[in-house]
């Protein structure tokens, strides 16, 4: 069950297209919705998609509405389950869930990456008991503190820290 909180993260990805997804607070850990890929916003298809294309950029720039449609699309198709339910993550095969018991440690960066190529509010990284790691970009302006209290809550002030 939500807490009502999410936040924006952009799980860079060296093989593949990065990937936007909307992460909500649970109660007992996260759940992940998987919104977009790398064009998630009209800015991220401007420097991605449609200034390097020079004079085939007002054909790049329609590609780049369609996108953010589509995404915009299916955030709202969320926004009628709930997150961590079994139709939740039947919704995409990438949609994910942490529980609380699964996470050994949170790590917050509030400094901001250069992997998206524009200003971010800096990225969270989950280590897993298994030994993974799952690492998202807060994209765009975020309240890092407001994150970093949510999921102190959600994992334990023993469990967060900052980078």
């Amino acid at each position: 069950m939500a807490v009502g909180l999410f936040f924006y993260g952009l799980q860079p990805r060296w093989f593949g297209w990065d990937r936007l997804f909307k992460v909500y607070l649970l109660r007992d850990g996260i759940a992940g919705a998987y919104l977009a890929a790398q064009i998630y916003d009209e800015a991220s298809g401007m420097v991605q998609l449609v200034k390097p294309a020079g004079i085939a950029g007002p054909l790049m720039k329609l590609w780049v509405h369609r996108l953010v449609r589509k995404r915009a699309e299916r955030e709202n198709r969320y926004n009628s389950l709930d997150p961590g339910s079994a139709e939740f993550l039947a919704a995409d095969s990438k949609n994910f869930l942490l529980h609380s018991d699964d996470v050994e440690q949170v790590v917050i960066n509030p400094n901001s990456s250069l992997w998206t190529g524009r200003a971010n509010s800096g990225s969270v990284r989950f280590i897993l008991r298994s030994g993974r790691q799952t690492r998202v970009i807060l994209v765009n302006e975020q309240d890092v503190r407001q994150i970093e209290q949510a999921l102190n809550g959600i994992f334990g002030i023993d469990r967060v820290r900052a980078e």
